[in-house]
C-alpha cells in the first residue's frame, strides 16, 4: 500500500516497481511510477506500457499514449488512489 506521505517524498531519481506475487516463486511487474520534475506530475507506466517498451518507463512514456501506456497525474492522493487499486 502507497500512502500519499510515500509519494510526495519520491526520489525523482528513482523509477519505483509496485510488484504482484504470483504463486510461491514468481513476481510479476504490476506497475512503474515516479515523480518527474519537468511536467510537475507522477507518472504511473501500467502493464500494458511496461510490456510494449520492455520495461523502460522513460520510453513508455516518451513514445507511449497517454491513458494506455502511461497515467499522469498532478495530485499524489490521485496517483496514490490509483497505485492502491492495482494491488
Amino acid at each position: 500500500m502507497v500512502t500519499v506521505k510515500q509519494l510526495k517524498n519520491l526520489d525523482s531519481k528513482k523509477i519505483y516497481s509496485l510488484k504482484k506475487q504470483i504463486g510461491k516463486l514468481a513476481q510479476l511487474t504490476e506497475a512503474k511510477y515516479y515523480k518527474c520534475n519537468i511536467y510537475n506530475s507522477f507518472i504511473i507506466i501500467t502493464r500494458t506500457g511496461i510490456l510494449n517498451y520492455f520495461g523502460e518507463a522513460q520510453k513508455a512514456q516518451i513514445y507511449g499514449k497517454k491513458g494506455i501506456d502511461y497515467k499522469e497525474y498532478k495530485t499524489a492522493t490521485a496517483a496514490a488512489k490509483y497505485i492502491n487499486s492495482l494491488s
